[in-house]
């Protein structure tokens, strides 16, 4: 449970990385380096797999080799993001650099399968897959229409799409899914916990 409670707090140290991210580039969505860029996606996948791990009911193989993986996965994503960084500084190449962050998007397609199959498991209710859905489907949806149509500070300042888009792909993406997530649990909290091996 600690675990739990300390990854939902983690996520709000996530978000202000995100905010403060945002402040800096005038609210114009760039996939860039930056060191709160970074602390966004430390705390994110922090928050996740903690999340995740409090949700594990007993410690067996499969727990210890999950959460191996998830060790490994943040330990990977710690070494190469500075890697990004530099060859963003130093070739100014952004699409070169961003290769870098692949990584991430695999830790976190990882961690979201792991986490919503232990929320399954744990709630029973098919309703789970609500929490993906809008944490990562609904999320990225919007983020692509930011890259689209939410324009440039310099050349087309485009601040309806630009803010609405930003604005949705917060609420309506990750915190509409982390709110179905924990509205889920509010629902079953009568019912007793069920123990699995994943």
């Amino acid at each position: 449970m600690f675990a739990s409670q300390l990854g939902l707090s983690l996520i709000m140290v996530a978000i202000a990385s995100e905010i403060g991210w945002h402040v800096t580039q005038c609210w114009y969505y760039q996939n860039d380096f930056t060191m709160l860029n970074f602390m966004f996606y430390f705390f994110l996948l922090s928050a996740f797999i903690l999340w995740a791990d409090g949700l594990s009911q007993e410690t067996n193989t499969l727990t210890n080799i999950v959460n191996g993986v998830f060790a490994v996965g943040l330990l990977a994503v710690s070494i190469l993001y500075p890697i990004g960084y530099k060859i963003q500084v130093m070739t100014h190449d952004l699409d070169a650099a961003n290769k870098f962050k692949i990584p991430i998007y695999i830790v976190l397609t990882i961690v979201f399968s792991v986490l919503t199959y232990r929320g399954y498991k744990l709630l029973e209710d098919w309703r789970i897959v609500f929490f993906p859905l809008f944490s990562v489907g609904v999320n990225l949806s919007f983020v692509f229409l930011l890259e689209q149509k939410g324009g440039n500070p310099i050349s087309a300042p485009q601040v309806l799409y630009n803010a609405l888009f930003h604005i949705l792909h917060d609420f309506a993406g990750t915190q509409a899914g982390v709110a179905i997530f924990t509205w889920l649990v509010q629902l079953s909290k009568n019912n007793p916990p069920v123990t699995y091996d994943l």
